[in-house]
């Protein structure tokens, strides 16, 4: 993806260059590109909504940044009356797109200080955490999912969740011809505060009830935005809805 501008354009190409891109620079803090995507699709609606003339036609669709190729091709006069449509817009189409994705950009993982029952002292083995998970009755993650691959796969979950949504009907393409389906799916997905999604995993993640288990729930608050997540058992996960299959902790 090219995510600066070709610095030999004029300042006015430059300048629409600024408005047209996502406000949020997502890669920087999301690993997962397919919903690096869906995210910055969300910001093509929001150019949809406010567009004066077809200014989101310059976005590149396989990657919803401004294209370089039309760039390249768009008239100085024709950069300068896209420019003056792009200004009466930007700023009521960031705002709301802020307020979509909500604070998603800075998401967390709930520490044990947060949930201090669903962990293990540190430094316990696989043994330990069943047996204080048949102590406590209680479900007991593994200390070797840290906080940093707790992030990893809440993403991970996160991003094979909206996957599957957008193109269980649809391909990416046919969003581009039918933009109220795609910001509907959005909708139902970050629409709301809370969202939960259920994770099965090739290896376990910890232990229910004193019994390993490769089932997790993962739960998002996305007005903080914070993640949490817990061992769930396997008749738990087939009774939710919003299942996933992750296999990334494998790689772990």
């Amino acid at each position: 993806m090219t995510n600066e501008f070709d610095p030999n354009w004029s300042s006015v190409k430059r300048d629409l260059w600024e408005l047209l891109k996502c406000p949020t620079d997502w890669e920087k803090v999301c690993p997962e590109t397919e919903l690096c995507f869906w995210l910055r699709f969300a910001w093509y609606l929001q150019i949809k909504d406010h567009e004066v003339d077809r200014e989101s036609s310059l976005l590149d669709p396989d990657e919803i940044e401004p294209s370089d190729m039309w760039f390249a091709l768009l008239a100085e006069n024709e950069a300068r009356s896209t420019l003056v449509n792009a200004k009466s817009w930007h700023r009521q189409a960031s705002e709301n797109y802020k307020l979509f994705t909500r604070k998603l950009w800075r998401l967390a993982i709930a520490t044990s200080s947060d949930y201090e029952k669903h962990y293990a002292p540190p430094g316990s083995r696989d043994p330990d955490v069943a047996d204080l998970s048949n102590r406590r009755g209680e479900s007991i993650l593994y200390p070797r999912l840290t906080p940093t691959v707790q992030i990893a796969l809440a993403w991970r979950a996160l991003s094979e969740y909206v996957f599957e949504s957008m193109t269980s009907e649809k391909s990416r393409s046919e969003f581009f011809h039918s933009p109220d389906d795609a910001r509907k799916i959005l909708s139902n997905i970050f629409g709301g505060h809370q969202l939960t999604i259920h994770a099965r995993l090739y290896k376990p993640v910890g232990c229910t009830n004193g019994i390993p288990t490769k089932f997790i729930c993962i739960d998002f608050d996305l007005s903080t935005p914070l993640a949490h997540m817990y061992p769930e058992s396997e008749q738990e996960f087939n009774a939710a809805q919003r299942q996933v299959f992750v296999s990334f902790i494998d790689r772990q």
